[in-house]
């Protein structure tokens, strides 16, 4: 009789343990499948809809013409500063001429009373 009690008593112990286990494994289960649940929430309320993205397209396509606009204005303003700096050049240019030939004029004249008083 106590060998049929010590096993009664082993297998309730098996029992007992084997409840525990199933018991935390269906926790573990739940717990994981909760987890999955609320990541699928946070993932559903952070995903872009075809409504945002169509908006997102429509402010990229809005902005296009004011950018090239823009950039036309600016060229045009570059060009305006690149005549300007090239007038200014050929004005140079012109004055470094005359420069060039008034020296040249004055060395091709003869050394007169003026200069011969100096040594």
């Amino acid at each position: 009789m106590e060998g049929l009690q010590g096993w009664m008593a082993e297998i309730e112990k098996k029992q007992s343990r084997m409840t525990r286990f199933g018991g935390a494994a269906a926790i573990l289960a739940v717990a994981a499948s909760g987890g999955a649940l609320a990541l699928g929430i946070i993932n559903q309320q952070n995903a872009a809809t075809d409504d945002d993205i169509d908006e997102l397209q429509e402010r990229v396509d809005g902005l296009v013409p004011a950018l090239e606009q823009q950039t036309e204005k600016q060229l045009k303003g570059i060009n305006t500063r690149l005549d300007t700096i090239e007038q200014r050049i050929g004005a140079v240019e012109q004055k470094q001429t005359q420069t060039d030939s008034q020296v040249q004029s004055l060395q091709n004249q003869p050394r007169g009373g003026a200069g011969a008083g100096v040594c």
